[in-house]
């Protein structure tokens, strides 16, 4: 590409300085092809002034070579620039606006970069729009370097991240160069390939880049600390055929950290269509116009052998791929090429931007399906914004279809033809026809809600094999209303708000009216001031709205916008972003209350003053566990609330989860009412929270009259018992109550115990020999038969090894004290083999099945575990002395990204169904 500018410039010189000799804007070129093809004449003296127009055009030539910017100086000296001046005063904008973006697409096209019309920078331009700036400048970047991020190289990514930090948008270098004391890049990927190999085969060509794309990264977390550097490595097939493989590894101890792990298909065993497509994606990118023709062709084909769940909403496009072939062009089809131009020619947009085009075939009609994109505002309505695809006859070129994807028309449907797009929806309701039958179902039962009115209900409506129908009211005097509906149209689960409007649902009529509170204008809060004069609460929420007095934005001095700045400057931090913004009444001045977006896990929730902008207070909010009344009312008015109706050890347990509790876990792991682990002592506002167990804190918490914290304190409980063997785990200081420790042998903890007899032991002993386990290995050899076999869990694992690793590794105390042990048993190989179980199993659950899900559903689930089991009563000290297998079948759920368990088959050691569990609609 600057080639080719280079030679438009040069031509361009030649025009300017040439043209009262000639009008010929190529004349360079044209001079030097006539001096290769006629030297004699060419010997004669030329004219000066051509002479002159040659040399301004090599001077021109030089100097453009000297003065044109590469990706990574237009992103240094443009991008960055504009985007530390679009920041404000304190806080980062994220997102170019028009303006600059144009700039900064002109500087990259007058230096010979350009991007692809269909990238979303260049549809955000032509609509008049800004774009993010991270996500441009990575575009940038990938131009450059090639690939995605973490395959570009270790100078590239530090190069990277430090603008990242210079614009904001991250606070800490992370992504560095390996230092003097690290090890180099050479030796730590050597390490990973050795590492990988010896887990997954010798011979990987690890090396070859036309069979993986390698991503690395080397992180230091912390500078102080080189004990933080780590490195990741990781190898991404570009074909379905070999496998992907990940290693992690800390730079002070690789031997000691590394973790290995891979994902592995296997074509020649049974597999969904969903499977194959997410491996499809993994390898192609989820960008399918993208998509080689090949790539097409052997989906195709490898679907003939994949089971699909027809009874599934998001199947159509898998139907429609394998009853579509996908054939390489021939001497009778147009090109590509021509085929775009012809579908360019229907498209009346002109913002559209080519996103794909693959040649198809179906019943004997061949075409050439080319989709468009068009990227806009969403929320500015703009109808046009979609994907277009147009079908184009590939013998002649005529136009054969138009269509514009619907919400029932993921970007999958682009490259069907509309026969196959047809069939394939065959005889399933469409999204359309399903929120019809939800609202007839229930305006049956609800005949004044007139839910088609779109002025007065919007839809929203999801499902896979059943269908959630919302339709969400927008008059706060209606509530909204809701059903389910199954793919073959029965409508349950029919709720709806019906009741008159109260203290209490005003809060839910007002976020269903008008979304979410964060973005609300201050003229919205003072509507719902006016809107609770009249009503009486009963729940905490509505009474901190009742009790709360919002006054307009043009009665105080500091405004919205300039509150958020003063609040993000009050974080200390430039990665911030304010989430809601409210203007409370408060003395001696109204108060803005807001809540900040931060990197830490509980985020500040903080009270500007509206006339002097002074930070008036402080609060923590922690999603899913602080109320959300924190952020529209002022701490007295919820703090006295919550005492008086909650009482002072509710308000001590958050002062001590919030002061001592880790606040990252998603629920704070502190938890003092636990009346397992803490006996709570109150006299009056002063709350004592005592450990039952040595080792364990105590906590004191006082409080004022109005609900604030007097004084929190972390306490000593000497006294404490010793906690017993089987009390629960859940919420216990890891330090104070570790695992088990070895025997004084070196045994492992659990070994020799009285819930096996003396010969499973010796079993165990003889096959840990034979696997080369010992009592100091048993951690690394589990590692590698996981990284070998899969999951414990999901029956991949030779049953000895299994025997080994769940008795050493996964049984608790808590299972060896509980009235009834199960432990896995070595096969007795005088017995049926597990092939023939499983067989028996299967038959048995076929039979169970096949009448309710039908035998394609039975066929394509998965045999997790098969496990031999034996089990005592510890209270008697005797064995059940009945051993059995235990057959776990299990479907893929595409909702959860697992395989859940439909049941088992418990059968005896000859063989024989003791009992069949079925529960296919439930995890068994």
């Amino acid at each position: 590409m600057k080639d080719d500018l280079i030679r438009t410039r040069i031509h361009q010189a030649v025009d300017r300085h040439a043209e009262h000799l000639e009008t010929d804007p190529f004349l360079a070129q044209r001079i030097i092809e006539k001096e290769r093809t006629d030297k004699t004449k060419m010997k004669k003296k030329m004219p000066a002034m051509l002479v002159l127009a040659i040399l301004l055009t090599l001077f021109a030539a030089a100097a453009l070579a000297v003065t044109l910017l590469t990706h990574r100086e237009v992103v240094e000296q443009v991008a960055v620039p504009l985007a530390v001046d679009n920041d404000a005063a304190v806080g980062v904008n994220d997102t170019y606006g028009p303006e600059q973006l144009e700039e900064l697409v002109r500087s990259l096209n007058t230096n010979g970069i350009t991007l692809e019309e269909n990238s979303r920078i260049m549809q955000a331009l032509k609509n008049g729009r800004g774009y993010y700036e991270e996500e441009t400048i990575m575009e940038i970047c990938r131009r450059a370097f090639g690939g995605d991020y973490y395959t570009w190289t270790l100078e590239q990514q530090d190069w990277f991240e430090g603008l990242m930090v210079e614009i904001g948008f991250h606070e800490t270098h992370l992504t560095r160069l390996p230092g003097e004391n690290n090890m180099p890049y050479k030796e730590a990927e050597a390490f990973a390939f050795k590492k990988i190999r010896s887990d997954y085969g010798q011979d990987l060509p690890l090396e070859d880049r036309s069979v993986w794309a390698l991503s690395r990264q080397f992180v230091l977390e912390d500078p102080d600390d080189p004990e933080s550097a780590s490195w990741y490595f990781s190898l991404e097939p570009k074909d379905l055929d070999h496998g992907s493989y990940y290693i992690f590894f800390s730079d002070s101890d690789p031997e000691g950290t590394a973790f290995v792990t891979a994902n592995i298909h296997d074509w020649t065993q049974p597999y969904s269509g969903d499977e194959l497509y997410s491996a499809f994606h993994e390898v192609y990118t989820w960008i399918h116009g993208s998509w080689p023709q090949e790539a097409w062709q052997r989906l195709h084909e490898m679907l003939k052998d994949a089971w699909i769940d027809t009874g599934r909403y998001d199947a159509q496009p898998l139907k429609a791929y394998l009853i579509t072939e996908y054939p390489a062009p021939g001497d009778k089809d147009i090109a590509r090429e021509t085929a775009v131009e012809k579908a360019r020619e229907a498209m009346t947009d002109t913002r559209a931007a080519l996103d794909g085009a693959v040649l198809t075939e179906y019943e004997g009609q061949r075409c050439w399906m080319v989709s468009f994109r068009i990227y806009a505002d969403e929320k500015a309505g703009d109808d046009g914004a979609g994907l277009y695809v147009i079908g184009v006859d590939s013998t002649d070129g005529h136009i054969l279809n138009e269509r514009k994807q619907n919400l029932d028309d993921s970007d999958a449907f682009a490259y069907v033809p509309e026969m196959a797009y047809e069939k394939a929806w065959e005889g399933i309701l469409r999204r359309s026809e399903i929120i019809d039958l939800a609202a007839d179902a229930i305006m049956k039962v609800h005949p004044d809600m007139d839910l088609k009115n779109s002025e007065k209900y919007e839809v929203q409506a999801n499902g896979i094999k059943k269908w959630s129908v919302t339709f969400r009211s927008k008059d706060i005097n209606v509530g909204n209303a809701t059903a389910t509906v199954a793919m073959d149209g029965t409508v349950s689960s029919i709720t709806a708000d019906t009741a008159i409007l109260n203290g209490d649902n005003l809060w839910a009529r007002y976020r269903q009216s008008f979304g979410y509170f964060g973005q609300w204008d201050q003229s919205v809060w003072v509507r719902l001031e006016k809107d609770m004069a009249g009503l009486e609460p009963e729940e905490l929420t509505g009474k901190m709205l009742k009790a709360t007095r919002y006054p307009e934005e043009n009665t105080v001095s500091i405004g919205h916008d300039q509150a958020k700045e003063l609040g993000m400057k009050a974080t200390g931090k430039r990665v911030a972003e304010v989430n809601t913004c409210v203007l409370v009444n408060a003395l001696p001045h109204p108060v803005w209350i807001m809540r900040i977006l931060t990197d830490e896990a509980d985020e500040p929730v903080l009270g500007i003053d509206a006339e002097t902008g002074e930070v008036v207070f402080t609060e923590r909010f922690k999603v899913d566990y602080t109320p959300v009344y924190v952020l529209f009312s002022l701490p007295e008015v919820w703090r006295k609330a919550e005492l008086d109706t909650l009482g002072a050890a509710y308000m001590a347990k958050v002062a001590v989860t919030h002061s001592f509790g880790d606040m990252w876990l998603d629920e704070p792991e502190l938890d003092v009412d636990d009346t397992d682990n803490w006996e709570t002592i109150q006299d009056g506002l002063l709350v004592r929270f005592i450990g039952r167990w040595r080792g364990m804190k105590s906590y004191e918490v006082e409080l004022d009259e109005n609900g604030f914290v007097l004084r929190c304190e972390e306490t000593e409980t000497p006294s404490a018992a010793e906690k017993p063997a089987d009390a629960p785990f859940e919420d216990v200081d890891e330090e104070a109550f570790p695992l088990p420790t070895p025997q004084s042998d070196g045994k492992p903890w659990i070994w020799g115990n009285s819930f096996a007899p003396g010969k499973y032991w010796e079993d165990l002993a003889r096959a840990m020999e034979a696997n080369g386990v010992t009592d100091r290995n048993i951690g690394e050899k589990t590692t590698e038969w996981t990284n070998l076999y899969g999951p414990m869990d999901q029956g991949g694992w030779p049953p000895d090894k299994f025997v080994i690793g769940h008795v050493l590794t996964v049984m608790t105390t808590f299972e060896i004290t509980a009235d009834h042990v199960t432990y896995p048993l070595f096969p007795d190989p005088e017995k049926a083999p597990r092939e023939t179980i499983e067989s028996i199993a299967k038959k048995a659950f076929h039979e169970a099945a096949d009448g309710e899900m039908g035998t394609e559903w039975v066929d394509a689930l998965k045999t997790i575990s098969v496990l031999w089991n034996d089990a005592m009563d510890p209270a008697a000290g005797t064995w059940r002395g009945k051993s059995t297998w235990l057959v776990d079948f299990r479907a893929w759920e595409y909702e959860y990204r697992c395989w859940n368990s439909k049941g088992y088959v418990l059968l005896d050691e000859d063989g024989n169904v003791l009992s069949v569990l079925f529960e296919p609609e439930g995890n068994g």
